[in-house]
């Protein structure tokens, strides 16, 4: 029998500030698949931390930045 993957944790925020708990997912390629996924349904910050070695293995920050924010609401009020 094989052994099960490792479950790896979701997390929304900064990993060394405030975070957020969102889910457990087994295997370190399908919680990078979530990861992107959750990230690309809600821009914003999010991490994988693996519980057993206390290690963040992966980030991704898809936040829009603030120029990209000045930018949209200027073409707002130009339009």
């Amino acid at each position: 029998m094989a052994p099960r993957p490792r479950a790896y944790q979701i997390f929304a925020g900064l990993p060394e500030g405030p975070s957020l708990w969102l889910e457990a997912v087994y295997g370190l390629e399908f919680a990078r698949k979530r990861m992107r996924e959750i990230a690309h349904e809600n821009p914003g910050m999010y991490f994988i931390r693996d519980l057993v070695e206390q290690a963040v293995l992966d980030g991704i920050n898809t936040a829009p930045k603030h120029s990209d924010l000045a930018r949209r609401a200027a073409k707002r009020a130009a339009a």
